[in-house]
């Protein structure tokens, strides 16, 4: 049975918060995910990432590793460009959950 790309991120998920904790920094984000610190940093200002609020230095949860890979796939094998990203995400998020409700 092929496996699930949401279920793919989830094993990465729980792998990365035994090894590194709940949180991130920028620049693991940016190692984690083999894209340069100034691109996570231009995704923080796009507002695409967001870090978790209420702390002293800019911090991530786990999860946005698998949103960032995301993204870098998109722009860099697709085309789509950073100030774009954000309406063709929600727009596939839209996708999977009408997938999901029809049984696909």
């Amino acid at each position: 049975m092929k496996m699930q790309y949401r279920e793919c991120v989830k094993i990465q998920i729980s792998d990365y918060e035994r090894r590194f904790g709940k949180y991130l920094s920028l620049d693991q984000v940016a190692i984690l995910t083999g894209a340069q610190p100034k691109i996570v940093e231009r995704l923080v200002t796009l507002e695409l990432v967001k870090p978790e609020p209420k702390k002293k230095v800019p911090v991530f949860k786990v999860e946005t590793v698998a949103c960032v890979r995301r993204m870098l796939r998109l722009h860099y094998d697709l085309g789509v460009s950073w100030s774009s990203m954000g309406l063709v995400l929600d727009l596939l998020d839209r996708i999977e959950k009408l997938e999901a409700a029809s049984g696909e």
